[in-house]
């Protein structure tokens, strides 16, 4: 008899604790559906715009597309000038150069000293490369990138593509779901790309006319990254291009880009954005 008790109860045992399980399953997922619910509930109450807020990121928008509209035909390009450097200690370059781009990415530059070139850098859109002529075996990089960030050579986070794009006198242009138009106290219009409420870019533009006067990019934890200004803007062929482009990094690091020459539409083959290893060239002219 005993036995028997024993086995029911372990039976409404075994089976009250099924039902706390299916029950506790149950509440959970039921529980999860509710707050999946309020949390889009949450972000649509927050997304909610007014025929004003929508007015307004129409404006902002419309002004951004004509800012990257700018020059849009310049896509092959070459220049010559000046590059000056300073890494925050010293000054490392001030020398005259020469430079080979193509949008979106591919750049490639030489510095040169006493017209003969001492510095070379390139990225042909899957590799960045560098070589100090000065001591070419030991200097050559070779590095896997699309799209390489230069701070390892500059000290200042700015991409390749970034400096191909401001060289045509357009602004680069971050990864965005928001853009925000205010004006600063000096009257300079001011664009505010967000990425989901945090600031990825800021663009001032001059209050006469669409014409960027300075960049401001941000890292991913929203800090400021590094700003590029445009100075004295001029016409060059049927475009117009600053003469000067001045990047300044967060570390006090600063790039000066002095543009004296403009040839656009120019021909370029693809070979120009590619560094060989030293010798290499030379061995393939021997045969």
């Amino acid at each position: 008899m005993r036995s028997k008790r024993r086995s029911k109860t372990s039976r409404k045992i075994s089976k009250t604790w099924i039902q706390l399980k299916s029950f506790s399953r149950y509440s959970l997922v039921t529980l999860c559906v509710l707050v999946f619910v309020a949390v889009l509930a949450g972000c649509a109450a927050l997304q909610k715009k007014t025929p004003e807020d929508r007015q307004a990121e129409e404006q902002a928008r419309s002004l951004l597309s004509r800012l990257t509209a700018a020059n849009q035909g310049l896509r092959n390009f070459k220049g010559i000038g000046r590059i000056q450097l300073d890494t925050g200690s010293r000054t490392a370059i001030n020398e005259r150069a020469v430079w080979v781009a193509s949008v979106p990415v591919k750049l490639s530059i030489v510095v040169l000293v006493s017209g003969l070139p001492a510095l070379k850098f390139a990225s042909d859109g899957q590799h960045l490369y560098f070589v100090d002529m000065r001591d070419p075996a030991g200097s050559f990089q070779k590095i896997r990138s699309s799209d390489p960030q230069l701070d390892r050579l500059i000290s200042i986070p700015v991409r390749s593509s970034d400096i191909v794009q401001l060289l045509a006198g357009r602004p680069p242009i971050r990864d965005h779901t928001r853009v925000r138009l205010t004006t600063t106290d000096a009257g300079v219009r001011l664009l505010i790309l967000e990425r989901w409420w945090q600031v990825v870019q800021k663009i001032h533009v001059d209050p006469q006319r669409d014409e960027v006067q300075m960049v401001e990019f941000f890292d991913g934890r929203g800090q400021p990254a590094y700003r590029a200004m445009f100075e004295d803007l001029r016409a060059a062929a049927s475009y117009r291009v600053p003469r000067k482009i001045r990047i300044i990094g967060g570390s006090g690091a600063w790039l000066l880009l002095s543009i004296e020459r403009l040839f656009p539409d120019a021909d370029i083959a693809p070979e120009m954005f590619v560094l060989n290893p030293p010798g290499r060239d030379a061995a393939a002219a021997a045969r």
